[in-house]
């Protein structure tokens, strides 16, 4: 009979697999995420034997948050849009596929199988022609939610059409070549709970043991793109700005830490800055590295500058290029220069990485805000370099914030972390678009 393995959201079984773990379900898991427990025999279960004594149970599984799996779901580009997207062209093509059979039913069956199906498959075109995206997500959370003793009449036709009610419930997505698209879908009506995937039967089956890395070797067999993917390396101008960017992954988006990393310095001799990431970036171009990457320089006038260049040279699909995004705290930052102390908009001429640090740490002992000093003109862009005065007490505060946010038990307040929130967002979803444009045209190919 083989063993078997599957994923339950909330208690409720999305899919199972025979002898195996569907690779591009398992890769959403992390090892951190696995638990292995011994569950005490049932004293009422009979021994194999005479002297056997009833055998410990051995559970394994992987399991997160919901929350969790939908945001690694998006950075892999499955996100709520596109899978929106996907429901349209998966729609069309299972009404063409329905239509098509129940003509192909009279050279193949029987009257009351005939019948049976005729009445099945009409019944699904009608339920999928009279949904939208919004409707469908509707009936799943309502079919979810009501509990297992429901008043039909009380849930949507829709509802009822998922839920295990007779003979043959309805399939919860339309027909589409990748079982992520219905995944998202299902993981977005839910909202919360438990995603599990247990490979106890596995174990128990011999195909694999509980010490058995499976996420980490998913990743390595799963499809070429899937894996490709899978690892983002951010390079930034320093130091500086990897430290500052990766302890805010951890903080705000702990979940991706083990899909995204950034490059160390360590082992550069140099000091960073504008002209070093663009040369780096140079390099990995020439290079032919595989991986996906994301090159973001500082928003200030070295750093424009160095991008406008860069964007003027042609780069692979895996590379990107970007800069801190704008602000609205930059947008009246106060400034130190010839004219005396202004405000003014720094966004583009003087936001580096201390600017997106959150106003309790840009609060110098005086109370006042840490100001702008600005220096040499860059005859390029015809602006002025800014500089934030006292950098050094700025990431000591900072190393502080973060100390308090890693060692409390309680949930923290994150909303000075807001600015670093829109810098790490935007580098999660980098490729956003291009994963779109890629699950879109080979879903389109698939179904044509």
């Amino acid at each position: 009979m083989g063993s078997r393995s599957a994923l339950t959201l909330g208690g409720i079984t999305f899919a199972s697999w025979k002898n195996q773990v569907d690779d591009s379900i398992m890769v959403l898991f992390t090892e951190s995420e696995k638990r292995i427990q011994q569950i005490a025999p049932d004293p009422d279960d009979e021994p194999l034997d005479d002297d056997d004594e009833p055998s410990a149970i051995l559970r394994v599984e992987y399991a997160t948050s919901i929350e969790v799996l939908k945001k690694r779901l998006d950075f892999l580009g499955f996100t709520l849009d596109t899978c929106r997207q996907m429901f349209d062209i998966a729609k069309a093509e299972e009404i063409r596929d329905r239509k098509r059979w129940i003509e192909d039913l009279n050279t193949k069956f029987g009257d009351e199988a005939k019948k049976q199906l005729n009445d099945y498959y009409s019944r699904r075109i009608d339920l999928l022609s009279r949904a939208d995206a919004d409707a469908w997500l509707f009936g799943l959370r309502q079919a979810y939610l009501a509990p297992p003793g429901a008043d039909p009449s009380q849930l949507s036709e829709l509802a009822n059409s998922f839920r295990p009610a007779g003979p043959w419930p309805f399939p919860r997505f339309p027909d589409a070549y990748d079982e992520r698209f219905r995944l998202r879908f299902e993981l977005e009506a839910l909202q919360t709970g438990e995603a599990v995937l247990d490979i106890s039967d596995l174990v128990d089956g011999g195909y694999c043991s509980a010490s058995d890395p499976l996420s980490s070797w998913a990743r390595e067999w799963v499809h070429a793109r899937d894996r490709e993917a899978l690892h983002l390396i951010v390079l930034t101008e320093g130091s500086t700005d990897k430290f500052v960017l990766e302890s805010a992954l951890r903080v705000l988006h702990p979940a991706l830490t083990e899909y995204i990393s950034f490059m160390d310095f360590a082992a550069f001799k140099v000091e960073g800055g504008a002209s070093f990431l663009a040369s780096l970036v140079r390099s990995f171009a020439g290079a032919g590295i595989r991986d996906r990457i994301v090159a973001i320089f500082d928003n200030d006038t070295a750093g424009c500058s160095a991008q406008s260049m860069i964007s003027k040279q042609s780069l692979p699909g895996n590379i990107k290029v970007m800069r801190y995004p704008d602000i609205v705290f930059a947008r009246a930052y106060p400034t130190r220069g010839p004219s005396g102390d202004v405000a003014m908009d720094v966004n583009g001429s003087a936001a580096s990485i201390e600017i997106y640090l959150g106003r309790d740490v840009l609060t110098e002992p005086s109370g006042t805000l840490a100001p702008v000093q600005w220096k040499a003109l860059d005859p390029s862009m015809n602006r002025y370099q800014g500089e934030v005065v006292g950098k050094r007490g700025c990431i000591s505060r900072f190393s502080e914030k973060l100390r308090r946010v890693e060692e409390s038990s309680e949930t923290p307040d994150l909303s000075d972390w807001s600015n670093l929130g829109v810098i790490i967002d935007a580098i999660c979803s980098a490729f956003e678009e291009t994963d779109r444009d890629f699950l879109l045209d080979e879903a389109d190919g698939t179904a044509s």
